[in-house]
């Protein structure tokens, strides 16, 4: 009976055109997790779990762009790609100017936001990139020291695909959508410090658990990186925040991810100024009320997202300017958009949604 069933199951799977493939990193053969999956429009169709898995279907928009920070960009051109592997970047050290006798610093950040929105009328596609910022302090419990890890917007651009489920022609658009940085991402304000066990090599991997998540550190020849887990210790893997529900955006995560990717500085202690990426991603439900509402449908919706940041400048401060600068938070100042060196060329599906946007007549 077991094997009939076996036989069936396959034989279902296979009609469906049901597959899946696994992103391993190219070094070593180790699974990445938590790596970004597009389609060939730009939509997000997931991230890749605790074995860099993926699951695709018939419905399925090859070529696949797969995304992942601290890697170069790869991509599954069919459903016959059962395996990808993805390249580390290499990063060359900048040199960093540190003044300890200060008491923070404002980091500068140039940031990415990918997002799509899923609902029973139709499909949002989101790209929007800009500047942020953070306020951090530089010693713990400094008396008088208010500043924000949560970084500041301080300016963005969005571009916007609409593809509707009657069929109609794709929409495109400019508006810039509310940022979901500030409310999801937090600088670390304290120190990495490496576990005895992979302070004494020179590369390795070693697994932190702290509170109700789970984290990889992973050090390779240029760079120390943690991957957290945020929903490891939660029932079933899913977390729904009481406060959303409270305001009727009850919001039920089913994967949230977080990594941070350090430069080697010959310690096993790594500190804000040593940070050079971060990234988040999140596949979550929609169900609140006023979430709902907002985008004229009774259905849950779907929302995949992934957000990057990367560091540009740090300004180290004394306390009395970190005052002012707390003081002054409400007030944007003017921000062009810089790209960092460090930052990965924008795939071509993306590219092009950026091209089109822009080709837009001005309002």
């Amino acid at each position: 009976m077991k094997r009939i069933s076996a036989i069936f199951i396959t034989c279902l799977c296979t009609a469906m055109g049901m597959g899946a493939f696994t992103v391993l990193d190219a070094s070593d053969g180790t699974p990445v997790v938590a790596a970004s999956i597009f389609d060939s429009r730009g939509a997000i169709l997931g991230i890749t779990d605790e074995q860099g898995k993926f699951a695709t279907d018939a419905t399925t928009r090859f070529p696949l762009s797969i995304r992942c920070i601290g890697y170069n960009d790869t991509e599954a051109r069919s459903a016959a790609d059962d395996v990808v592997l993805m390249d580390f970047c290499t990063y060359q050290l900048p040199e960093a100017s540190v003044n300890s006798n200060r008491d923070g610093v404002r980091v500068l950040c140039y940031t990415r936001e990918y997002c799509t929105l899923i609902t029973d009328k139709d499909t949002t596609i989101n790209f929007s990139e800009g500047m942020a910022d953070a306020l951090l302090p530089l010693r713990p419990k400094i008396k008088g020291f208010k500043g924000w890890d949560n970084p500041r917007v301080l300016t963005t651009k969005s571009y916007n695909r609409i593809i509707h489920c009657d069929g109609s022609p794709d929409s495109l658009d400019r508006k810039n959508h509310s940022s979901f940085i500030s409310g999801v991402l937090h600088f670390p304000s304290g120190e990495l410090q490496e576990p005895d066990n992979l302070a004494s090599r020179a590369t390795g991997s070693d697994t932190v658990y702290h509170d109700k998540t789970m984290g990889v550190l992973r050090k390779t020849p240029y760079t120390i990186s943690i991957n957290v887990d945020g929903l490891a210790m939660h029932k079933n893997h899913i977390y729904s925040p009481n406060i959303l529900k409270f305001f009727g955006l009850t919001t039920d995560f089913h994967e949230l991810y977080l990594t941070r990717n350090y430069y080697r500085n010959g310690t096993s202690i790594y500190r804000i100024h040593d940070l050079f990426q971060i990234s988040y991603s999140v596949r979550a439900v929609l169900r609140g009320k006023l979430i709902k509402s907002s985008c004229n449908t009774r259905q849950p919706i779907e929302m995949k997202m992934n957000i990057e940041v990367y560091p540009i400048d740090f300004e180290y401060l004394t306390l009395d300017e970190c005052k002012q600068a707390y003081k002054d938070k409400s007030t944007i100042p003017p921000t062009e958009i810089r790209l960092p060196a460090n930052v990965p060329p924008l795939d071509p599906t993306n590219l092009r949604l950026v091209e089109q946007v822009n080709a837009l007549p001005k309002e």
